[in-house]
């Protein structure tokens, strides 16, 4: 079988690109990793809230979700800034109930649990967190916390930030807390049960926002999840996935002034949308070369790709720019 090919192509440059709020701002084709708008997308930025989405995919990555957490003194008693689940020293959890709890609620003592409870500790656990960014590709990502409150130290970038999203909704477990609007966590023994919801008001909120002068839904079609964000230091910071017929689209934008995020992030889309398409290269069942062979039954084997080779298009493209 053929796992990979090498294409090359080009588009024309899109005409009518949105413009945002945002200061940074990335749209990727989620199955190819393609880039197909970027606004400062490499610019350092500080990623508030966002940084959860690497906190869970480890946690999701290292731990069983059965397993009993307990909050120690310092995940009870740490500074918080925005939203808490007020956990008391020594309550115990499920890892399954904190990783709701923190893409939910965005709850930052959740964050801290999940650290210690990967690698005892929050500066071991931004050594582990460095490292996964650095496998998946990025460059300008430096982590300091498990949940993004501000320190000048802790930065990334729309990119990075693009490629963790998509790495982490590679995870079954990741994309199921992401895509869920309400969620439960059971009675502890130091607290009654406790209902979160989730922040991404692009899941479900019934409610409208003007965007470019339109009232539009804040519910977008398709959407997958992922992660809002917001510190003063940061402004809105936003990371959306929605898919339509066969095309995948992932959007980040950071430091959305005036907390434009949501519009950024429905103008973002709309336009991937309205623009692309995936067209297929090579189907999977097409030879694309042939081996001989020396010894063995057949003196040649055929060589076709895993699956489908597709890229993603300009709709008004015929692929006549496919070398």
């Amino acid at each position: 079988s053929l796992s990979g090919i090498s294409c090359f192509y080009v588009f024309a440059d899109v005409s009518d690109k949105p413009e945002l709020a945002a200061d940074s701002a990335v749209l990727m084709d989620a199955d190819t990793g393609e880039i197909l708008y970027d606004k400062n997308m490499d610019k350092t930025q500080y990623p508030a809230s966002t940084t959860k989405i690497m906190t869970a995919l480890l946690a999701i990555e290292n731990l069983d979700y059965d397993d009993t957490v307990t909050v120690s003194r310092r995940a009870a008693d740490v500074v918080i800034e925005g939203a808490n689940l007020d956990c008391k020293y020594g309550e115990q959890f499920r890892v399954k109930d904190v990783v709701y709890g923190l893409m939910l609620h965005s709850a930052n003592e959740m964050a801290v649990i999940l650290a210690e409870a990967v690698s005892g500790s929050e500066a071991n656990f931004a050594e582990l967190m460095n490292e996964r960014a650095e496998e998946i590709g990025c460059t300008g990502t430096h982590f300091v916390t498990p949940n993004g409150l501000p320190d000048a130290r802790h930065v990334t970038t729309a990119h990075d930030l693009a490629l963790i999203a998509r790495e982490a909704m590679q995870n079954e477990k990741f994309a199921e807390v992401v895509a869920t609007v309400n969620y439960t966590i059971p009675a502890t023994n130091m607290s009654e049960a406790r209902d979160v919801k989730n922040s991404n008001f692009m899941l479900y909120k019934r409610g409208k926002l003007e965007v470019d002068g339109v009232e539009r839904p804040y519910k977008y079609d398709g959407l997958k999840g992922i992660k809002t964000g917001y510190t003063n230091a940061a402004q809105g910071c936003l990371v959306e996935e929605a898919e339509r017929k066969d095309l995948d689209l992932l959007c980040v934008t950071l430091h959305s002034e005036n907390d434009m995020r949501f519009q950024d992030a429905i103008k973002l889309l709309d336009w991937g949308f309205k623009n692309y398409k995936m067209k297929t290269l090579i189907p999977s069942d097409e030879e694309v070369a042939s081996c001989e062979v020396r010894k063995g039954s057949e003196k040649k084997v055929a060589a076709v790709p895993v699956s489908d080779i597709r890229v993603c298009v300009e709709k008004t493209s015929s692929g006549a720019k496919l070398d």
